[in-house]
């Protein structure tokens, strides 16, 4: 309460005092909880990015031909160089602060067809690996026959995860196409969705983590 004495009557008048504020002071958050910062995007190098992994492929393929003919001792240095030009260009792009999300999930795909057609490359039109050849004769036990659990005497524990291999027989008879087209386009189909997968798992972790992290601390 306050009083004023007015001074052309001497009289007292009282006034009411203003209520103060309801004044709260909040405790800082921690940092934990605060929004993550994240770096503004720059220009996009994905074209820088395709035209390396394409050198490198070249390099590569001349490598392949080289040793073909002999030349081994260039073949050898040709080709590492050749391998290591795409992930060089598609680590620099994926390590980096400044390349998009949208931009990261294209160099992981970039990264991992390009690893697809280094492998290829080498005999385009026959998948002739050790591990490839015991999974074809499940896949040609399965068109033969017809049947989910073919046998295989080689590797006895593939027919019972044919997993790609019903894949594989499915593009078959849905295109027609040649055996080893249907296998590249069921490989290649794997290798997008692996490195799609893994980009956009890495990019959500982060804010999954900072979710969690807020609900722990608590508003």
């Amino acid at each position: 309460m306050s009083q004023q004495i007015l001074p052309e009557r001497g009289e007292v008048a009282v006034e009411p005092l203003l209520d103060a504020p309801d004044i709260r002071h909040e405790p800082p958050a921690p940092e934990s909880a605060t929004t993550p910062v994240t770096a503004p995007a720059g220009r996009s190098r994905l074209g820088v990015v395709l035209a390396l992994a394409g050198t490198g492929l070249l390099m590569q393929g001349a490598a392949d031909a080289l040793e073909r003919t002999g030349h081994e001792s260039l073949a050898l240095p040709l080709f590492l160089c050749g391998i290591a030009l795409p992930f060089a260009a598609c680590a620099w792009r994926l390590t980096g602060t400044h390349a998009s999300r949208k931009e990261r999930i294209w160099v992981s795909l970039v990264l991992g067809l390009g690893l697809l057609a280094s492998y290829v490359m080498h005999h385009p039109l026959l998948l002739d690996g050790f591990d490839e050849l015991l999974h074809v004769g499940t896949l040609e036990h399965l068109l033969d026959s017809r049947a989910v659990f073919p046998t295989n005497s080689i590797l006895p524990v593939s027919p019972y995860y044919p997993g790609l291999e019903l894949v594989t027989a499915a593009t078959r008879w849905l295109t027609g196409l040649p055996l080893v087209v249907d296998e590249l386009v069921v490989l290649a189909a794997c290798a997008i969705g692996t490195s799609a997968r893994s980009e956009m798992a890495a990019s959500v972790r982060p804010r999954l983590s900072f979710k969690l992290e807020k609900r722990r601390v608590g508003p």
